[in-house]
């Protein structure tokens, strides 16, 4: 995927400790999911809830 090849150094930014998650969410499907579709080559965002409807060859 051409337009995932970057440095390591891209991806340094400042991440608040209030940000970070210390235990699981209550309602663990609503947990944020980031999607990448390499055939369209695009970033979306989901929810674990929904990952099956991004796999293949998933019932």
């Amino acid at each position: 995927m051409s337009f995932l090849k970057h440095n390591l150094s891209h991806f340094d930014f400042d991440l608040p400790a209030e940000l970070i998650a210390q235990k699981p969410s209550q309602r663990r499907g609503q947990s944020r999911l980031m999607v990448v579709n390499r055939e369209t080559q695009t970033l979306t965002h989901d929810t674990f809830i929904n990952l099956k409807d991004h796999l293949k060859n998933c019932p």
